[in-house]
């Protein structure tokens, strides 16, 4: 398949490689998106890609760390009922803070498609 169709907005959606074998025997997945309009603040993705990155998957990412980044970035974790989401975050996102855990990490900032001369692929 050569395009994707795209998500309607406010759909719930992610990405996964899908490869054959297990984790370690596939391929690393190499992907290329416009978001268009982006529902989330780019510092987002940003955020997202570089602590997957430093925990070697977004499994290794704490839950607390998650719940802190989708709530400062205004998101929800659709595989949860908006109530026990609600829920979590008012205890999470505090306890998140507390324990040092940041919404956003300049590290991680990417220029995101703004160098000059950058055009979707």
């Amino acid at each position: 398949m050569d395009a994707w169709p795209p998500a309607p907005a406010g759909a719930a959606h992610f990405f996964y490689n899908a490869g054959a074998g297990g984790p370690e025997q596939r391929p690393d997945l190499v992907l290329r998106f416009a978001l268009s309009p982006c529902g989330a603040h780019p510092s987002f993705f940003d955020n997202l890609a570089g602590l997957s990155a430093d925990a070697k998957g977004r499994r290794g990412v704490p839950l607390l760390q998650l719940v802190l980044l989708f709530h400062a970035h205004g998101l929800e974790l659709a595989t949860l009922p908006r109530w026990q989401w609600r829920t979590l975050v008012l205890v999470a996102a505090p306890l998140a803070q507390l324990l040092g855990y940041k919404a956003a990490y300049p590290e991680y900032k990417s220029a995101g498609g703004r160098e000059p001369g950058w055009k979707p692929a």
